[in-house]
């Protein structure tokens, strides 16, 4: 989450500083050079966390279902993404914060399926 409200941050500052220079297209042009590599990095550390988390459940090394591995913050995201992209349902704020609800459902998922013991 601190991931998301750093990158989402940053282009805030970025699109307020200079709007008022630049026409919206060029600005659009530097958002895409700036941001795209640092939001490319973010997906990848999800991905990278998201994977170790996976097998660590499904090898039983922690206190969790198994199933708890199928609730992974990156498979969340794209399933909320697939269900953006093959749907008609409004679902522009939710994929916008997909990686923080992910995050969010997974922690949901580890209250809810840990292992009694």
């Amino acid at each position: 989450m601190v991931m998301g409200c750093v990158y989402h941050g940053s282009c805030a500052l970025l699109g307020s500083s200079i709007k008022e220079i630049l026409d919206p297209t060029h600005l659009t042009s530097i958002y895409n050079k700036l941001f795209i590599p640092v939001a490319l990095l973010f997906i990848l550390g999800i991905v990278y966390v998201s994977l170790y988390l996976g097998f660590t459940i499904l090898k039983g090394r922690s206190n969790f279902k198994k199933i708890v591995a199928c609730f992974v913050p990156f498979n969340i995201s794209v399933l909320i993404y697939l269900i953006d992209y093959l749907s008609d349902f409004n679902m522009a704020w939710i994929t916008v914060s997909a990686f923080n609800i992910s995050i969010l459902l997974f922690l949901i998922s580890c209250i809810v399926f840990r292992r009694k013991h």
